[in-house]
């Protein structure tokens, strides 16, 4: 979610296969299955 003139919108929909990343912490990625608890 990304807040445009005060309302949030929907940017991006992952999925358990993608990965969590950060310009703000480089090198930083976490698979989105890990922090859910989804194995797949």
């Amino acid at each position: 979610m990304r807040r445009e003139n005060a309302v949030l919108v929907l940017v991006v929909t992952l999925q358990a296969e993608d990965n969590l990343i950060s310009p703000l912490l480089p090198g930083f990625a976490c698979p989105l299955n890990q922090v859910f608890g989804q194995n797949r």
